[in-house]
């Protein structure tokens, strides 16, 4: 099977309407801006499961699945990513055109490797013991945790227990080392990249993690730590939330940029979908033509 162009994705995505395709698969109710309903995923009676609109997302907070139309159809019925993304195109009426096939992508190893870290810091964040400071930081910045969880927001814990986690689940040091993920000290060992810090994952227009934004939490420099350059993450043509707010870029005919992490968040919080942010450092000539491509 070819493989999908990622323009044709977007289009898909774009058409799809979230909720009437998980309303076939779940029964939900509106509630304020969202639908709920019983979680398909843990069997729950109770409507702890989100499908958020405005997001192209969905969320469960008793389980804490969590991803857009096509994660719910790979969730859902075993579907690899493409054999989901075709179903969906059918679903909404659009051609995905064939082309020959040019093999798998060779960047997928470390996409792969990105999500499964972003899915090992979450749970962390949200259950560590380690990480009680990190979640009393947010609660001191006016966030409430439960309303970060679907945002993907995690915590690196100081110590080698990522690494070791990481090397469980089957990742070699060189495809976490090019990810970004592992660090070289100076006598040449490997070590996490992230070390005591509130992380923010970054994804590309897509949706995938391709990297990571680490805030220290209390004596530590730099304040702010970022993925390093790699094949998949450069941080001067990336947006912070770009991902999520590029609908309501389209809607609203313009997009509000803004400083940091924590900047985005507080305004999505306050209803503000629109929302921008480099990854810290000065919007760049890229990032500008990256935003103009879903408003002048």
């Amino acid at each position: 099977m070819s493989p999908i162009p990622g323009d044709v994705i977007e289009q898909v995505r774009d058409a799809a309407d979230i909720v009437g395709l998980i309303g076939a698969h779940v029964e939900l109710k509106r509630t304020g801006a969202d639908y709920r309903g019983p979680c398909p995923f843990h069997g729950g009676a109770h409507r702890n499961f989100a499908v958020i609109p405005k997001k192209g997302m969905f969320y469960c907070f008793v389980c804490h699945e969590a991803g857009d139309v096509f994660t719910f159809f790979m969730k859902k019925f075993g579907m690899d990513y493409p054999t989901a993304v075709r179903d969906v195109a059918a679903k909404v009426g659009i051609v995905i055109p064939e082309r020959p096939s040019s093999g798998p992508d060779p960047l997928e190893p470390l996409y792969e490797a990105l999500t499964v870290a972003g899915e090992w810091y979450a749970p962390r964040l949200r259950d560590g013991a380690d990480a009680a400071h990190a979640r009393a930081y947010l609660a001191g910045r006016g966030f409430k945790l439960e309303d970060l969880l679907p945002v993907g927001l995690g915590y690196a814990p100081k110590g080698d227990e990522f690494a070791a986690a990481m090397r469980q689940l089957g990742f070699k040091d060189d495809r976490l080392l090019e990810a970004g993920l592992l660090g070289k000290r100076d006598d040449g060992s490997l070590r996490p990249r992230f070390w005591g810090r509130l992380l923010f994952p970054i994804h590309d227009l897509r949706g995938r993690v391709v990297g990571f934004g680490g805030r220290v939490l209390g004596e530590g420099e730099p304040k702010y730590l970022n993925s390093p350059e790699s094949p998949v993450f450069h941080k001067g043509r990336l947006l912070y939330n770009l991902h999520q707010a590029k609908q309501a870029i389209r809607q609203v005919e313009c997009g509000v940029v803004v400083e940091g992490y924590f900047d985005a968040l507080r305004l999505v919080q306050a209803g503000v979908e629109h929302v921008v942010a480099p990854l810290g450092t000065g919007l760049t000539a890229d990032q500008a033509t990256l935003l103009r491509r879903f408003t002048e």
